[in-house]
């Protein structure tokens, strides 16, 4: 293995360490603790005492570090105060929801982005490119949870077409096969779509200008002399150039695979990554927050590292990972 990997694996394991021992220290030195919601007058200061002990608020902040540090050196997460059971558990209901969410929503990005993207590098210019790129800044501008909303409000209430929340009808166990996929489409529709639309405007602007860049190279004259078609042009001559952008945006879509889009989860009651992110952090619920900060953290690091990974292999002139 070249030294220069190793090196990175070295750097992202310090990263990693360093993310979330600033995540412990600012959850524990912030005001308040999962305690507090035990505050009430039929509650004695016996057993406020008791139950801070039981969590392990009483001790020192560094003792609290280390324990903590050696239980995830372990594997172990955690217990969650808000559901009371192993976090490791939790997270794991919540992965398969979340992943049945992005995956599709990623690669309707992918799709859509690429492929608009292509059609105003190719009408660079023209009435196409400008009607693409005014909608396309048009849904980046937008918040997601306000496209979101827009989306319920007419496909679910005036229109009535789709569902507005919800994995899946309260009698899906009782559909045939083909009714239980529609189902599961329908309810899949709006959340995906949200998801897509606001990733599909970021790639549609990085694939432009990577080919409108390239669409001057020289090359590019030779194949249009040659009488190639835009579409052999782009297949045989131009999709290697827009393969470094849209490595960089998917190492940077990785976390987002399994971490979702909070708000969206919320929205349309997803019961993801998102969603159990968005009620650990209001509950207060230590472990459940930090195994979440953690897990979003080493996406992030994997995914940065991948595309390095991939950027030697798709282009010959970057070494970085070379020895």
């Amino acid at each position: 293995m070249p030294y220069s990997i190793i090196r990175r694996l070295l750097q992202s394991l310090f990263l990693l360490w360093g993310v979330l021992t600033l995540s412990f220290l600012l959850l524990h030195l912030s005001p308040g603790s999962p305690a507090d919601k035990y505050l009430s007058p039929q509650v004695s200061l016996e057993t406020l005492t008791l139950i801070r002990h039981n969590f392990g608020f009483d001790q020192p902040i560094p003792s609290q570090y280390l324990k903590w540090l050696r239980q995830w050196l372990r594997g172990d997460l955690g217990f969650s105060f808000s559901q009371h059971r192993p976090v490791s558990a939790v997270i794991r209901e919540a992965i398969p929801p979340t992943l049945e969410l992005t995956l599709p929503a990623l690669a309707l990005n992918f799709l859509l982005g690429t492929l608009f993207g292509a059609l105003a590098a190719f009408r660079a210019g023209k009435t196409t490119d400008r009607v693409l790129m005014f909608m396309n800044t048009s849904i980046y501008c937008l918040p997601g949870f306000w496209l979101a909303l827009m989306l319920v409000l007419i496909f679910s209430v005036q229109l009535g077409w789709l569902p507005s929340a919800y994995t899946a009808s309260l009698d899906y166990a009782q559909f045939s096969l083909w009714h239980k996929i529609l189902d599961k489409i329908s309810h899949l529709t709006l959340p995906v779509l949200t998801l897509a639309l606001a990733g599909a405007a970021a790639t549609t602007r990085y694939v432009r200008e990577a080919l409108v860049d390239a669409l001057q190279a020289n090359f590019v004259r030779v194949a249009v002399a040659k009488g190639l078609s835009p579409w052999q042009i782009f297949r045989h001559h131009l999709l290697r150039h827009i393969l470094l952008p849209l490595i960089s945006l998917l190492g940077l879509s990785l976390p987002f695979i399994l971490g979702g889009a909070i708000l969206i989860e919320v929205i349309f009651a997803w019961p993801g990554m998102g969603r159990l992110a968005f009620e650990a952090i209001f509950s207060r619920d230590y472990p459940l927050v930090l195994a979440l900060s953690g897990i979003s953290a080493i996406f992030v690091i994997a995914g940065n590292f991948f595309a390095d990974l991939l950027y030697g292999l798709v282009d010959p002139r970057i070494k970085l990972f070379r020895s």
